[in-house]
């Protein structure tokens, strides 16, 4: 039960080790994966809070030897949302991991040589390899809690390269994580700052309401990083891919300062045209809702695209593109 800890006080450091030697296991030759082990490490950080807070921080460099798995992720998770004062000490270890396997580097250039070889030892000999264990890597990226752990860079430069990867459930995990990474950012300006991101005269971004000025070094990754997640928007072979980039575009308004933009619009229109009807109703909405912000540039194509629409639901032979259009339409 949680909150139980005083009951289990005596016994806590005792069932630590116990976890240890069966992560330990998991590491030897032997190869016995014992999944169950991280699990326990997370539950009983819920369940006995502060008593089992020094022993979760012992277990740290253990679990991060097991090599990365979703029990590893899930584990440090419960940990982190457990013992916030934690949290610094997973994110720099988790980091390590998930740049070692995409980027064959640590995140840290200040990591000790000796905790690279470690982590690197594990990722080699851990269950998880090939394409499971990059999927992984990048999703997590997308889904734990970074706080201000600055990514932008990381992203753009060691993780849209697998946007181009041969397999479509590696370019969806690497497009769906940056679009994450990129939201918390603009999301984070836009709360710091007190209104939404605007673009000067100068071409630099600025918030509505603070008035302070986003480095420009920042804005131009943004930038970047939002025009190839519109290419794979619009461009990717796997309608699935293109229907997730474009799902979580629309599911947040943070990026539609930068959508907004003349350049991002053009890509977004192609996407009108595509060949799902899915995909086309999605960049539909999105461009529809990109008119308040860009009046100008949004509204002539718009209109073109619904006379357009009219005239295949009134007037087209083809049965199925009078449903397509009417469903469009709706």
């Amino acid at each position: 039960h949680v909150g139980c800890g005083a009951a289990f006080e005596a016994c806590a450091p005792a069932i630590a080790a116990q976890i240890r030697e069966s992560i330990g296991l998991s590491r030897s030759k032997a190869r016995i994966p014992c999944p169950e082990a991280l699990q326990c490490v997370g539950v009983l950080a819920a369940a006995l809070g502060p008593v089992w807070r020094p022993h979760a921080a012992g277990l740290l460099d253990a679990m991060m030897g097991a090599g990365l798995s979703e029990a590893l992720v899930q584990a440090l998770t419960a940990v982190a949302a457990s013992a916030p004062e934690l949290l610094g000490d997973i994110r720099l270890a988790l980091l390590d991991t998930l740049s070692l396997a995409l980027a064959k580097r640590p995140f840290s250039q200040f990591t000790h040589p000796a905790r690279v070889a470690a982590l690197n030892a594990a990722l080699t000999t851990g269950e998880l390899q090939g394409g499971a264990l990059t999927r992984l890597a990048l999703t997590t990226l997308g889904t734990f809690d970074w706080g201000q752990v600055p990514l932008l860079e990381f992203m753009r430069d060691h993780v849209l390269v697998y946007a181009d990867d041969a397999d479509k459930e590696i370019r969806q995990a690497a497009v769906l994580a940056t679009a994450k990474v990129v939201e918390r950012y603009a999301v984070a300006v836009r709360g710091r700052d007190g209104g939404a991101l605007q673009t000067t005269p100068s071409g630099s971004q600025t918030s509505g309401a603070g008035g302070q000025l986003l480095s420009v070094r920042a804005a131009k990754v943004v930038e970047k990083v939002v025009g190839r997640l519109l290419v794979s928007a619009v461009a990717d072979p796997s309608e699935r891919v293109r229907l997730a980039v474009l799902s979580t575009l629309h599911g947040t308004a943070a990026l539609d300062d930068f959508l907004a933009q003349a350049d991002f619009l053009r890509a977004l229109f192609v996407g009108l045209n595509d060949a799902s009807c899915a995909v086309r109703a999605l960049a539909l909405q999105l461009v529809g809702r990109l008119a308040t912000r860009n009046p100008a540039a949004v509204n002539p194509a718009l209109r073109r695209h619904l006379l357009q629409l009219l005239t295949d639901m009134e007037h087209s032979p083809d049965s199925r593109l009078r449903e397509e259009a009417a469903y469009l339409l709706e």
